[in-house]
């Protein structure tokens, strides 16, 4: 499948065949896979070799130790449940991990990628001589008394653009008439057959040099031997060992070199990862060399050579469509594409432009092996990284599709714009892209349980990434193809750095997005609407609010919309979505051939623009600022109904939640409307038309309700917050998290529901036949007018423009002022339990022991034995005070160190260490560490104070938490008595 991958097949409306391009004028990203290439390599290889070191330590880490203890069930690990008992106990997991299943040192992290780089580059300089003491080689003899061969060579050197002729070296066993360069690009060698320049076939001969002359003056040298250093290295160090290691470890796990009857998900995935690795980089390493090829082919002809070096023997007769599709699979494993594949090149070079399934679908599957083993092998460091650098590692995957699916669409979709050929959409791009990130997480079970599940708990959920595949290349598809039409430099290099920088940092939010939140709703995680009810009720104050429907619906809407707005970038990408494609859209389209255009083509050409009309820009701003000024209205309506229902302060918060989620109803519905309006009459940039008007609509609109809101109480009928007429801010007049919540909820909500009003209404319109995607035929579209000054409607786009910036900078404020952006254990464990549904599974009574043991063992016993040591201790003083009457203040001091102590002990048992795995029994232990630390503090106040009865009431809860601790204790040793354990000493008493 090549680059034409649009919804709608266009019909050519002329012959344009004659039109060829110049294939060096638009980037050809080979090197970019290359980088893709490397980066997947030192990727795996830090990530594959994490545990097979791991493996070497002298001190076995305990980490399963650390799961019992949080009540986690080991064979289930990464499911929902336990992920997020984990999270909810996220300061003591990570007081565990760090003390009894310590990471490696940060030397021992980075030695594998180092490694692999430098054992490459040993093999990259040694390669040149083996090349040449494998073979039968002797040099080029001395030139004739008509200077053959050393003139033909200085000829095609300068044919070729070359400074000089490269070494020249004869291959005297060599059984082809094929020739090859090695070496590196500072240093070539050029290895031909002997009899090659003697034969007469002489231009055979010149094809044959300029091809290999090709690939020295396009830099293919030392990329080529580079790959291929890497990749044998990369098999020999680390994938045998990886399997050789996995494989022990299977064995060591089944005792039998076979699959057990009931073969589990992550012993499947451990087997297919090697596997998947091999065929990843071998494709990779392939599609670089053979696109290498096809460039060198072109450039050999440009050069001079004849076609018909490359006419030799016939092309194979076509057959069947299988047999088709088996052939193009066939020849992705080639690093040489075929003969007939590169006669075709010669004759149309749009395979070198086009965008196959195949590599785009690996491509996601990279993306996404790449996202999942850095935050792996980062892990270590995890809550040393705030958001910002949790997003820098999203910026890696994010980076390798951009540059190999991202370029590779823009060629295309520059290629199709110049020789007049349909281009493509993107959305087939993008569904391979978005296929292959779902294939991705289901072979690392990023999103199944950490692997311990053959599917997510919401499968349903991987449909997001293919989602996310088709919106981004579908926009980056129609920027290119809005920016082939309206620029007017010489080259496209700008308006495609703009673009694909764009995409990059939607890409970077998407991934950054999938990995902290995507993959835990996947799993099985849910919203706490009691938590969100409660974050509510703080902010709008618990008046009128029991027991509201409004707040239960708002509590269900904000829960999910709060996870669109937990990665700081989300508001600059929601403003490139539509202010990049704006801005072009406002430059107007070119008169006549685009001078890059013209520069691009090398055939003849008649002149003639192409058939590709450019809506003007007032049908999408019209709709956009009428739904704005519509917003507004609706926001006033709003204002005097809420006036209407209750005029008078004090408001309820049920009446301030209500004001707000009714504004942020209308604003979004009106935005909405303009969508759909800007749909039905943008032509072929439905997509970018949709986005630019619905977020002219809510910008436009949010100024408006801002007025409203401002000037709140200078009209009576509008007076809703009861202060008067005063000039006053939204931010300041509601709570300083509402209106910045408000303006993410409006902006992010309308960005996606555009895609999907776009995407709804394109699978319409072509399931009706109605639409406009077709062009008209050639010549008959009238010439389009040269782009006029900019009148109103661009100064308004200007405004809504800078309104949309200053949006993001106090977004980006706020998000870096409320959101804790580094990720501390106590951070994670706070917003896990007040926002994150942790829920409850049972488990069998040996398991439980086994919980309760490690529970023990890796700290509760310590805790146990100093609160009962301290209990004992606080009776026997009072005891003792009572038998010698000694209660006089100055007497009370050993007791009230002994309250100070216990109220010490009070946080460990309420989120400093692990919650007692049985539910009885921690039920008790909850209460003991409650009561001891109002206990302690009644105790020492009383003291302070000389209050006997607060000092007394603080004994009666100290002697309480007593009680509690011994029904902890009892109910422990229950269990562990149950479960086979022996009751330790401290348990006992």
């Amino acid at each position: 499948m090549t680059g034409r991958s649009g919804t709608d097949p266009v019909p050519e409306t002329t012959d344009r065949s004659h039109l060829r391009v110049d294939e060096r004028t638009l980037v050809a990203g080979t090197s970019l896979r290359f980088v893709m290439l490397v980066v997947l390599l030192l990727t795996l290889s830090a990530s594959m070799m994490l545990p097979v070191v791991s493996q070497f330590r002298t001190t076995k880490p305990d980490y399963v130790g650390c799961e019992l203890a949080a009540g986690v069930d080991p064979r289930h690990a990464g499911e929902a449940s336990s992920y997020a008992q984990e999270m909810a106990q996220e300061v003591p997991f990570a007081a565990c991990q760090s003390k009894y299943a310590p990471g490696l040192p940060l030397w021992a992290l980075a030695a594998w990628p180092v490694g692999l780089v430098v054992v490459a580059g040993g093999v990259f300089a040694v390669l040149p001589v083996l090349m040449r003491r494998r073979r039968y080689i002797v040099p080029l003899p001395p030139p004739d008394e008509e200077g053959h061969p050393q003139a033909l060579l200085e000829e095609l050197a300068l044919a070729a653009g070359l400074n000089g002729p490269p070494t020249v070296v004869l291959d005297m066993a060599a059984k082809s008439r094929g020739a090859e360069v090695f070496g590196t690009d500072r240093r070539p060698v050029v290895s031909v057959p002997n009899g090659l320049l003697d034969a007469e076939d002489q231009d055979g001969a010149r094809a044959v040099l300029l091809h290999e002359f090709a690939h020295i003056k396009n830099r293919d040298i030392t990329l080529t031997y580079a790959t291929v250093a890497l990749w044998r290295v990369f098999v020999a160090v680390i994938l045998l060992p990886y399997a050789v290691w996995e494989g022990e470890q299977i064995y060591r796990n089944t005792h039998l070199w076979h699959w057990p009857p009931t073969v589990t998900p992550g012993l499947a995935r451990a087997v297919l990862l090697p596997l998947v690795t091999l065929a990843l980089v071998y494709l990779a390493r392939s599609d670089v060399l053979r696109t290498r090829e096809l460039y060198a082919d072109l450039a050999a002809v440009r050069h001079g050579a004849t076609a018909r070096k490359w006419e030799v023997g016939q092309p194979p007769p076509e057959g069947s469509r299988a047999q088709a599709a088996w052939a193009s699979f066939t020849e992705l494993w080639r690093s040489h594409p075929r003969l007939e594949l590169r006669r075709h090149n010669l004759d149309d070079p749009a395979p070198v432009f086009g965008v196959q399934a195949l590599p785009t679908f690996l491509v996601g599957v990279v993306a996404i092996l790449l996202s999942v083993d850095l935050l792996t092998y980062l892990s270590p460091f995890i809550y040393h990284m705030s958001m910002w650098l949790e997003q820098a590692v999203a910026l890696v995957p994010a980076l390798v599709v951009t540059g190999v699916v991202g370029v590779a669409l823009w060629r295309s979709v520059a290629f199709a714009a110049s020789t007049e050929r349909p281009a493509p959409s993107g959305i087939r791009v993008g569904f391979w892209l978005g296929l292959g990130m779902a294939a991705g997480d289901l072979l690392t079970g990023n999103s199944s349980g950490n692997g311990a599940q053959w599917w997510p708990t919401r499968p349903a959920a991987l449909l997001l990434t293919i989602g996310a595949g088709v919106a981004v290349m579908w926009w980056t598809a129609q920027c290119a193809r809005l920016a082939a039409r309206t620029w007017r430099g010489r080259g496209l290099l700008v308006p495609m750095t703009i673009g694909l920088s764009a995409t990059c940092l939607i890409l970077l939010v998407w991934f950054s997005w999938w990995a902290l939140i995507g993959v835990g709703l996947a799993n099985g995680y849910s919203p706490s609407i009691a938590g969100v009810e409660a974050g509510l009720r703080a902010l709008f104050s618990a008046s009128g609010l029991e027991h509201s429907a409004t707040l239960t619906a708002a509590a269900e809407a904000f829960s999910w919309l709060n996870f669109l707005f937990l990665t700081p970038l989300v508001p600059v990408a929601v403003a490139l979505v539509w202010t990049v494609p704006a801005a072009a859209w406002a430059a107007g389209p070119t008169d006549g051939v685009p001078r890059w255009m013209a520069r691009v083509r090398t055939g003849p050409d008649d002149g003639r623009p192409r058939t590709l009309t450019l809506p003007p820009l007032r049908r999408v701003l019209v709709p956009g600022f009428s739904g704005g000024a519509i917003g507004t209205v609706m926001v006033i309506g709003v204002e005097a109904y809420l006036h209407h229902w209750q005029s008078r302060p004090p408001h309820s918060g049920h009446f301030a939640l209500t004001q707000v989620v009714w504004i942020l109803l209308a604003l979004v519905a009106s935005a909405l409307g303009a969508a759909v309006a800007a749909f039905a009459s943008a032509g072929r940039f439905r997509l970018l038309a949709t986005l630019i008007a619905a977020e002219t609509a809510a910008l436009t609109g949010i100024l408006g309700m801002s007025l409203v809101v401002t000037t709140d109480g200078c009209l009576p009928v509008l007076n809703t917050l009861g202060r008067g007429c005063t000039w006053q801010p939204p931010w300041d007049r509601w709570h300083h998290q509402i209106f910045p919540f408000l303006l993410s909820s409006v902006v992010v909500t309308t960005a996606i529901l555009s895609f999907v009003v776009a995407g709804a209404g394109s699978v319409v319109l072509r399931l009706r036949r109605r639409g406009d995607d077709h062009p008209a035929p050639a010549g008959s579209s009238p010439p389009l007018a040269p782009p006029r000054r900019p009148g109103r409607l661009r100064f308004g786009l200007y405004g809504v423009a800078a309104t949309a910036v200053a949006i993001v900078v106090g977004q980006m404020a706020f998000l870096e002022r409320t959101y804790v952006m580094t990720t501390t254990p106590s951070g994670v464990q706070t917003a896990t339990r007040g926002f994150v549904h942790v829920p409850t599974t049972p488990v069998d009574a040996s398991l439980l022991a086994s919980q309760v043991h490690a529970w023990g063992r890796l700290g509760g016993l310590w805790i146990v034995n100093h609160a009962t040591t301290g209990s004992d201790q606080l009776i026997s003083q009072i005891n003792a005070a009572a038998a010698s009457k000694k209660t006089a203040w100055r007497d009370m001091g050993p007791i009230g160190t002994t309250c100070d102590q216990l109220g010490l002990l009070a946080p460990w048992a309420n989120g400093n260490y692990f919650r007692v795995p049985d539910a009885q029994a921690g039920l008790s232990w909850t209460r003991f560490g409650t009561n001891a630390a109002q206990g302690s503090r009644d105790c020492r106040q009383g003291l302070n104070q000389k209050n006997a009865r607060l000092f007394g009431q603080g004994l009666r809860e100290l002697a309480q938490a007593g009680k509690d601790l011994k029904a902890a204790k009892t109910r422990m040793a229950t269990v562990l008595r149950t479960g086979g354990y022996q009751v330790p000493p401290d348990l006992g008493k």
